[in-house]
């Protein structure tokens, strides 16, 4: 069984043919270019050997293409492009399992984790797309992942949201305060007789309930919720036993030495009224992290964290953590209604909720969009393209691609087409040979696509970046419509109709795939 995908096998034949020449430089796996006229794969190791080898990048690329003949390699300004010949694609699709670049790994992936103080916002549910995408893609590429959510229920916004239930303070306030206090008060008939902090605490699990709903809603599900109250009272004082020979007192606060490794300045773990900092108790988190013993631990933060990471990161190194610390920087959502920025929810007078946006588009249109652009990139979310059926709107335009494929299939049963198609693909797999419809370019394009789909993957791993995926299954939509409408795929012709029926199949597999590895469904039928 070949388990490596076609982008690995270039980059072997590349990396053989550095080797034979005494060349030592790392070679990046080939991509997918941005114009799909050069086809589906594409280097541009030419130009990064130029300076070493003193010679042109064109000069060097028609020297590489030599060693990669199978692969149809086409030189384009220095640029090696392969237009994957059907022969390749065929025996890659007949044979590849799937990705093992993590086998054998155990992932802690942590996301969303927002303080139990409201409703899930928009932000939130970019976080929970991405989380929720990237885990799937490490499993489906061979890792245990085990999702978790920390439960931020130690600080100061707890206080905070006692006064806001005793109709204190501005920091929280919509209907959702309203509802949490009508439902406090069958439990606590004096919100005076308890401190600010345990009113806050209490109002907080209530709204963790309602947080929990709503990420059942979007379909995620997690492992485990781990409570920083908890974490703080079990582990604190071991954390800074951990980081004793990193700790200094100053102005009566007590400072980790951060910037030994590469912070701009050092961090206070403890205050001076002897309480802990949030970074502080994320010591004592993080030592629970390591405790466990991941390979990796993956976190999706807001991009305002940024500041954080190398905090964070100074305190994995004192305890001794040897893994991968992995975090993925999501940037805002624009909401777009009636080609409007929309601000404010009229439900809440508040921020607008996950839950409201689900409401308006659904899940799958909600995750689809919410994937579409690099994660530090800022995302406009327009709510009536989401909601339109029509190919202006990106998920619905993918979805489709497995619909029409699935309809396709319904279309040769209804013609007692199924039984001899099985036959003549069974014959295909022994043989192993190719057929002269495959060889022609929208079949051979749409064959390569699809066989391109295990590389896209792994770079999506390697960069824990989702949208690679949407974007690929975007390219393959295109491909397909293209081609559907364009040839007859149920025709008289037999040799003809099979191929271009196990191609269709093909698309339809790998669209499920792709949509599953986002979270998003595949329906038979629109």
């Amino acid at each position: 069984m070949n388990q490596k995908t076609i982008g690995e096998r270039i980059k072997e034949k590349i990396e053989e043919f550095l080797k034979d020449r005494n060349i030592s430089l790392e070679v990046p796996n080939p991509e997918r270019p941005k114009n799909e006229k050069y086809g589906e794969l594409f280097t541009d190791i030419a130009f990064k050997l130029s300076p070493l080898m003193k010679k042109p990048p064109h000069q060097i690329a028609e020297e590489i293409s030599t060693h990669l003949k199978e692969f149809n390699p086409q030189i384009v300004n220095g640029f090696v492009n392969f237009k994957i010949p059907s022969s390749v694609s065929l025996n890659f699709i007949m044979n590849y399992e799937r990705p093992k670049i993590l086998e054998g790994k155990r992932v802690l992936a942590e996301f969303v984790s927002a303080n139990p103080t409201g409703p899930l916002h928009i932000g939130h549910g970019r976080i929970a797309a991405v989380g929720n995408a990237l885990s799937r893609i490490a499993e489906f590429c061979g890792a245990e992942v085990e999702k978790e959510f920390y439960i931020n229920d130690a600080g100061e916004q707890i206080e905070k949201l006692g006064k806001a239930i005793k109709g204190e303070g501005e920091e929280y306030k919509g209907k959702y305060i309203e509802d949490v206090r009508e439902k406090l008060r069958k439990e606590i008939k004096d919100f005076g007789s308890i401190s600010d902090y345990e009113l806050g605490f209490n109002a907080s699990r209530i709204i963790l309930e309602d947080i929990k709903k709503t990420l059942e809603r979007f379909g995620i599900k997690f492992r485990r919720f781990i409570s920083e109250r908890e974490i703080t009272q079990k582990l604190l004082k071991e954390a800074l036993e951990v980081m004793k020979d990193y700790l200094y007192e100053k102005d009566g606060a007590v400072f980790l030495k951060t910037t030994q490794f590469g912070d701009e300045k050092d961090r206070v773990v403890i205050k001076s009224d002897k309480k802990p900092t949030y970074f502080g108790n994320d010591c004592a988190y993080h030592l629970d992290k390591i405790k466990r013993k991941y390979d990796i631990l993956f976190q999706v933060w807001g991009a305002d964290h940024h500041g954080y990471i190398k905090r964070i990161e100074s305190f994995l190194r004192i305890a001794g953590f040897q893994g991968e610390f992995i975090v993925k920087l999501v940037q805002m959502v624009n909401l777009i209604k009636d080609g409007k920025s929309v601000q404010m929810s009229k439900r809440e007078g508040t921020y607008i909720t996950l839950d409201e946006l689900l409401d308006e588009v659904g899940e799958d249109a909600a995750k689809f969009i919410y994937l579409t652009r690099n994660c530090d990139t800022p995302l406009d979310f327009d709510i009536d393209m989401a909601k339109r059926k029509s190919f202006e709107n990106p998920v619905y335009y993918v979805q489709y691609t497995h619909a029409r494929a699935c309809s396709l299939f319904r279309e040769a049963e209804n013609r007692k087409m199924l039984p001899e198609y099985q036959k003549w693909k069974e014959k295909l797999k022994s043989e192993k040979k190719t057929t002269k419809i495959f060889d022609e370019e929208e079949e051979r394009n749409l064959l390569a696509l699809c066989s391109v789909f295990y590389d896209e993957v792994i770079v999506s791993c390697k960069l824990w970046e989702p949208s690679r995926i949407t974007s690929f299954l975007l390219s393959l939509a295109s491909a397909f419509h293209s081609f559907y409408q364009r040839k007859r795929i149920l025709t008289d012709e037999e040799e003809t109709s099979f191929s271009r029926m196990f191609i269709s199949e093909i698309v339809k597999e790998i669209t499920k795939k792709g949509l599953s590895l986002l979270g998003v469904s595949a329906p038979e039928r629109m």
